[in-house]
């Protein structure tokens, strides 16, 4: 990643916290599993003082929620002085290849927000049946949108969405 591309997803994410925005925010990263951690971790507090509601869409890697919760907790541990985690609140939906969560940051012991984290069991490309040797830009965009009109996204994302 070029010096130019840092921070790209923290200053969009930042930009969000605008008290008139006017729709549901749901972030889905593109710039690969560390890069969307590493923004997570150092986002976090952002998250938490927001007056916006957010959801994120990630790919588990076959790890599932437990993996993706360890890992940013571990890019997390020590950025802080005051101790911040995220944990699994609850469980709102699983249907196959796609789950989601409500999901809480704790910081000092106090859960200070809530956000909803929809994830893709092993990850969107091979969801959606995208092949990045076939699938040009245009095929990979029509299989996402096709996908979208996937009636267990929808419900995935309906259920944590506040």
């Amino acid at each position: 990643m070029s010096e130019n591309e840092r921070g790209v997803e923290s200053n969009k994410i930042r930009s969000l916290q605008n008290d008139h925005y006017p729709t549901d925010t749901l972030v889905k990263s593109e710039n690969g599993r560390s890069f969307f951690k590493d923004t997570y971790a150092s986002s976090i507090t952002t998250f938490a003082e927001s007056s916006f509601d957010l959801s994120l869409l990630c790919d588990f890697d076959y790890k599932g929620v437990d993996g993706w919760v360890e890992d940013v907790n571990e890019k997390v541990a020590g950025r802080y002085t005051t101790p911040v985690n995220t944990s699994i609140n609850d469980q709102r939906y699983s249907s196959g290849p796609i789950s989601s969560y409500v999901m809480d940051i704790i910081i000092g012991g106090q859960v200070r927000k809530k956000f909803g984290l929809v994830g893709f069991e092993s990850n969107m490309e091979e969801v959606v049946g995208i092949d990045k040797g076939i699938h040009d830009s245009d095929d990979r965009k029509t299989l996402i949108d096709e996908f979208a009109e996937n009636r267990h996204l929808d419900r995935a994302i309906s259920r944590v969405m506040f």
